[in-house]
């Protein structure tokens, strides 16, 4: 299918379509009601575990490696950081501020203190809050509109369901993209 991004996909329900025949676990990451929200994150969690050991695996200094101008290993696990605390953390959860190892979009990131480590518990404690919240969200509380607590990122109201969908989305996208880059870093050892 060569090399597409999320942006592709939401532009073009063909190339959607096509992406969930050959992904068929994308499905759980467009869920309908708190369960399927469960099930979504279990599904993610479920999609990293492999790809975390192989990073792992990798020689001292290689999760810091950018392949072709990409974000490296940490810096990509620290984009979702920012991913999940500004649309879950902070419009579902209405917690204020961003996680300190969080990278924007548009953000040139910076290594220094940002180990693999600090950045997978940063993870941990992120979705173990999401867990918490879900226990206790129920389906209607999904379709209700809400903000984040001031005026940073992301501006207007939003459904927590579509909320989690950009989640979700972002974490096999860039998962995709981790995978990929793995790859070729360890070719090259």
């Amino acid at each position: 299918m060569g090399q597409h991004t999320w942006w592709d996909e939401m532009q073009n329900p063909l190339l959607r379509d096509e992406l969930d025949r050959q992904h068929p676990e994308r499905l759980a990451l467009r869920p309908k009601d708190v369960g399927g929200v469960i099930a979504g994150f279990d599904a993610v969690d479920a999609m990293w575990a492999p790809t975390l050991e192989r990073a792992h695996a990798l020689p001292d200094g290689a999760v810091h490696q950018r392949v072709d101008g990409e974000w490296s290993f940490v810096e990509t696990l620290r984009h979702l950081l920012f991913a999940t605390d500004a649309w879950i953390t902070r419009v579902v959860l209405g917690m204020p501020g961003y996680h300190e190892l969080s990278v924007p979009p548009d953000d040139v990131p910076s290594e220094r203190g940002a180990e693999l480590e600090p950045v997978l518990a940063a993870r941990r404690d992120q979705h173990a809050r999401i867990r918490d919240r879900l226990a206790h969200l129920t389906d209607d509380e999904l379709d209700r509109f809400v903000t984040a607590p001031d005026a940073h990122w992301p501006p207007g109201a939003h459904r927590p369901i579509d909320c989690f969908h950009i989640v979700l989305r972002e974490e096999w996208w860039h998962h995709q993209f981790a995978v990929r880059d793995l790859a070729v870093i360890e070719r090259g050892q």
